[in-house]
């Protein structure tokens, strides 16, 4: 058991590895490899400058986005090896929980942004100022930004789900339930680069998962 513990556990790292090196250099990578085509573009590691156009930068975001969710869930799927019905079921199992789910979902949401607002308040005592991630709508071009739209909104929450509550989470759970909730809530709010953002994301994870 301790062995097979160490396995996944590597696994899920070298995923999360993945992840950020996606994420963080997704953009320069772009970059280069348009130069590369003979079409010159750069892109900073840090202030996120580009110069791609609003919308293919907005694209190339998308993609990226999608791209640091899919990688990592095929190499812990295929490594790891659960079946498909155990991190993606598709049959209510409880249908008396399903019922409830929606508005325990909405007050868990309403809780991390209330402890969010108050973590942000204390971050600016030291001086910390809070990066609450939005969507940006490109001005006069509605197809691109419906895409990005729908990337954010439901691609990548759907992928989120199928990652930390349904391949991390219930590849986890030979070893225990209350271990595998709480590492799943864990390494979701550690995903998150913003610190202000991390007690949301782990109060939702952890309710939605249970």
């Amino acid at each position: 058991e301790s062995k097979c513990l160490k396995k996944n556990m590597f696994v899920i790292g070298i995923a999360f590895c993945i992840y950020y090196i996606i994420e963080t250099f997704g953009f320069i990578a772009v970059a280069m490899l348009t130069t590369f085509f003979g079409y010159p573009n750069t892109a900073t590691l840090f202030t996120g400058y580009s110069t791609f156009s609003p919308e293919a930068a907005a694209l190339i975001k998308s993609v990226i986005d999608i791209l640091k969710f899919l990688i990592p869930i095929l190499i812990i799927k295929n490594t790891i090896k659960l079946p498909a019905s155990v991190y993606f079921p598709k049959k209510i199992m409880n249908a008396d929980a399903f019922k409830v789910s929606l508005p325990i979902t909405m007050i868990s949401c309403a809780m991390g942004f209330i402890l969010t607002y108050f973590m942000g308040v204390m971050l600016g005592f030291f001086s910390v100022n809070m990066n609450v991630p939005r969507i940006y709508f490109i001005e006069g071009n509605i197809p691109v930004s419906a895409v990005v739209a729908v990337s954010i909104i439901v691609i990548n929450a759907f992928l989120y789900e199928i990652l930390f509550s349904g391949l991390i989470m219930q590849g986890l759970r030979q070893f225990g339930d209350g271990f595998a909730l709480l590492f799943s809530a864990i390494a979701a709010a550690m995903m998150v680069h913003d610190i202000s953002q991390s007690a949301c994301t782990f109060i939702v994870t952890l309710t939605i998962s249970y």
